[in-house]
């Protein structure tokens, strides 16, 4: 794949105003020692339904979240829980997504599983799953180590430990990620082929701040609740990401357009796309506007994006005939190719990867290093790498880490290096407009 130029896509508008970050005063960013992986031990999850439907579908989540909750609080001895969840329907953002009209059927069918992790083991991971009925306490409790199992996956990066083709044999069963959702394994009922118990990996990712055995866990000690927030749309309701931005919400996006830091995108079909694809791509942005909001620790977003059929400009084009099975022939493996301003693309969605090269793009980063661990590290796609810039004294290449060529180029517009930001703005998400 050919690199992609410097320069940014066209119709953004660049102007002035000030929303500005709020830096740490004590140590310069690349001065600060790595935090441990994970901080939080009460977490807030979020829910998300794509279809309308019932709110005695959206309790049944609750129960269901609930019971993950009681679980992972046992099996962590007492040091991990979800604090609060809501659950909503109508929207594709949140950390567990029920996919529209997919049943568990059709998902085991296709994957062989009950859920999907995306991007697992690091902090923009979530979860494709199916809508599932409300079977009674037994069924929720079953759901709830399906949650689990995938938080595994997610928040942990644990691999799946059952004996299957896709687990390639690493058979552990004295774990939830084994066949036993009763327990978590330790260094002294760890089996299979992965290094490291699961313990042992939860305990490294606090950085020792969630130990194994705890010294204050007791086996009587009541399961905290989770306070759930319900969300249940009427018909004409629309999901936070279909209303259109008002108030302070438009003020502040303004504002991140003036100063360059708001991108508009557009996802333009040559033909005609089936809604289903179409709600491909919009979760596909979704993802890469989690993404970037990380690595840029709030300080830059995707405002608005506009699914189109019928069109052949814009941001990430997705040809049909020959011209883009020409383009991608070059190499098997690319999903995309640079083409004027924009991508021409594939019809599958390759946001993960994709957004890797807009991203340098549009924060007019160059290339990283072929050797570092850098999200914009465009030659190595080895995992594990890290879903945050490189800093001084971690970036391996010529020139500049990736966080200080970001604070130099953006430095006019309030932007500093994302390990300096203390508490980034609460800003909108990122709002569609999809064919009708």
């Amino acid at each position: 794949m050919n690199r992609i130029s410097s320069s940014i896509i066209t119709g953004i508008p660049v102007i002035l105003a000030a929303v500005m970050a709020q830096p740490g005063a004590v140590l310069a960013a690349d001065e600060k020692p790595r935090q441990a992986k994970l901080a939080e031990t009460a977490w807030t999850l979020r829910v998300a339904f794509e279809d309308d439907v019932s709110k005695s579908v959206l309790d049944g989540w609750c129960r269901r979240m609930q019971a993950a909750s009681d679980l992972i609080f046992r099996l962590t001895e007492g040091q991990i829980h979800f604090a609060a969840c809501s659950v909503e329907d109508k929207t594709s953002i949140g950390d567990f997504v029920v996919l529209s009209g997919l049943t568990r059927e059709n998902l085991i069918k296709e994957a062989d599983a009950m859920a999907l992790t995306l991007l697992a083991g690091t902090p923009v991971w979530l979860v494709h799953t199916a809508g599932e009925p409300d079977g009674g306490e037994g069924w929720v409790w079953t759901l709830g180590t399906v949650v689990v199992h995938e938080i595994g996956h997610g928040a942990f990066g644990l691999p799946d430990e059952r004996n299957t083709a896709a687990a390639m044999g690493m058979e552990c069963p004295n774990c939830i990620m084994g066949t036993d959702p009763t327990k978590l394994c330790g260094p002294g009922t760890h089996s299979g082929s992965f290094p490291k118990s699961c313990k042992e990996t939860i305990s490294a990712l606090y950085g020792g701040k969630v130990k194994f055995p705890n010294p204050a866990w007791r086996e009587k000690t009541p399961e905290p609740k989770t306070k759930f927030t319900v969300t249940d749309r009427g018909k004409k309701d629309l999901g936070p990401e279909m209303q259109p931005l008002a108030g302070k919400d438009l003020q502040a996006v303004q504002e991140l357009r003036r100063l360059g830091r708001a991108f508009d995108v557009t996802v333009a079909f040559e033909g005609q796309a089936a809604p289903d694809l179409q709600l491909r791509w919009k979760r596909g942005i979704l993802l890469m506007d989690r993404i970037l909001r990380r690595i840029t620790a709030g300080q830059f977003i995707i405002a608005t994006c506009s699914i189109e059929c019928g069109k052949s400009e814009g941001t990430f084009v997705i040809e049909k005939g020959s011209e883009a099975q020409s383009l991608l022939a070059s190499n098997p493996q690319a999903m995309w190719g640079k083409k004027g301003d924009g991508w021409v693309c594939a019809g599958v969605v390759p946001a993960e990867g994709l957004a890797r090269y807009a991203f340098a793009e549009w924060l007019k980063i160059q290339e990283s290093g072929q050797e570092c661990k850098c999200y914009l590290n465009l030659g190595d796609w080895a995992y594990p790498y890290e879903i945050s810039l490189c800093r001084r004294g971690e970036h391996k290449g010529e020139g500049k880490s990736c966080e200080e060529l970001l604070a130099d180029e953006w430095k006019d517009r309030g932007v500093v290096a994302p390990s300096a930001v203390n508490k980034q703005a609460s800003l909108p998400c990122t709002r569609f407009k999809m064919p009708k």
